[in-house]
């Protein structure tokens, strides 16, 4: 009978393989917010990010804050992109949402910033 429990709390505590969510799993459809916040200052000059395409995107004089949100889909070592140019040092936030999830964020002090998110 002892042999009979200690197989039992033995099989019980084997460590079992759990393959975790599909989260690592290409390609797959994402959506994915980027968000600039101006802390001191209601404008950038430009902004750049990557579309939904994966092509390059700029836009002069953008009001803060700015947000964009696209759906998407990625394979293993794509990257999204975003960052910000102005004349003079400002602080802005950088962050990128995917799946509504943040998984990039930086606040800048300077006149340019870029933050890049890849999948693993």
């Amino acid at each position: 009978m002892p042999l009979v429990v200690f197989i039992f709390c033995w099989g019980s505590c084997l460590k079992k393989s759990d393959p975790g969510p599909a989260a690592n799993v290409y390609p797959k459809s994402v959506s994915f917010t980027y968000k600039i916040t101006g802390i001191s200052t209601n404008r950038a000059d430009v902004l750049s990010y990557k579309t939904a395409s994966g092509a390059d995107s700029t836009v002069a004089g953008a009001a803060l804050p700015y947000s964009v949100l696209f759906n998407r889909v990625v394979n293993k070592n794509d990257v999204l992109s975003v960052g910000y140019g102005t004349h003079s040092n400002q602080s802005v936030k950088l962050e990128i949402f995917v799946d509504n999830k943040l998984v990039k964020s930086e606040q800048f002090n300077a006149t340019a910033g870029a933050i890049v998110y890849l999948f693993e």
